[in-house]
């Protein structure tokens, strides 16, 4: 899992260690925080560049062959929202599913 703060949001440790807490046990491999700095060159602040931001920071990090990436799935989702508890499951089956699934929409 990965959690994406702009640089300019107050109390991210705060808001880091309760998230931490929070998921510990949801069953994700790791959870992982990024904070997008604030004023890089040709990006305007809000929600795609923090995701945006957040995505490649940890791309940079796996150790994932060229050819897997096309494996990865990625869920944006905002503070306020609310994924059925299922919800990993059934996009896992769904994706298992496909023919080629290479970043096709969910239906």
């Amino acid at each position: 899992m990965v959690i994406s703060f702009e640089e300019r949001i107050p109390d991210k440790q705060e808001k880091c260690k309760y998230l931490q807490n929070k998921f510990k046990d949801a069953g994700f491999e790791r959870i992982i925080f990024t904070v997008h700095p604030y004023g890089l060159p040709n990006e305007i602040p809000g929600k795609c560049s923090n995701s945006n931001y957040g995505l490649r920071m940890v791309v940079s990090q796996m150790n994932v062959a060229d050819d897997d990436m096309k494996n990865i799935l990625v869920t944006t989702c905002d503070a306020d929202s609310k994924c059925p508890p299922d919800y990993i499951a059934a996009l896992t089956w769904k994706y298992l599913q496909e023919n080629q699934p290479i970043l096709k929409h969910v239906k």
